[in-house]
């Protein structure tokens, strides 16, 4: 529907015509225009989310999946399911995407709720109800008499001033 042409249109930047080379296991489909300038000639359409505002937290680089990866940056031609076959290790593990951005090890896994609530709420915050206040001197002056006159200080004894006779 609309939600989805609106959100689409956010996601990508400039709008291409191309063949589908392939998807991958995330949702994402590879496309690539031959006759466009060299590097401008492969990308890649993440899948659209829905239900949010904020799609630019959502998609990121690293939802390339590794066997796409060295196609998308012209390291080789084979495409992904091509070089998934060529390529096979028993150790492949699942890949993780983007773990900086949901930061799981802050969410409760029952609810989806953070763990720890007000994480980085300084006060002064625009969503902190505590107002910054003074946290201190504007500055420390390096020099505080404690009377008019300077006093000479004795390094040789390290005692505060220095007493001339």
């Amino acid at each position: 529907g609309f939600n989805y042409a609106y959100n689409k249109a956010r996601m990508e930047s400039t709008f291409r015509i191309g063949y589908l080379v392939g998807t991958d296991a995330n949702g994402n489909k590879y496309y690539e225009q031959k006759d466009a300038p060299y590097t401008r000639t492969r990308w890649v359409e993440y899948p659209v989310p829905s239900g949010t505002w904020a799609i630019e937290d959502r998609y990121d680089g690293t939802m390339i999946t590794p066997e796409w990866y060295g196609w998308m940056h012209y390291m080789h031609d084979k495409p992904g399911p091509q070089c998934a076959k060529e390529y096979t290790k028993p150790f492949k593990q699942v890949q993780r995407i983007a773990q900086t951005m949901e930061r799981p090890e802050y969410l409760d896994p029952d609810t989806m709720e953070p763990r720890v609530k007000n994480i980085h709420m300084p006060p002064g915050q625009w969503s902190n109800p505590k107002p910054r206040g003074k946290i201190g001197a504007k500055y420390d002056s390096w020099y505080k008499p404690a009377s008019s006159t300077p006093q000479l200080r004795n390094y040789a004894d390290n005692k505060d001033t220095l007493h001339i006779e």
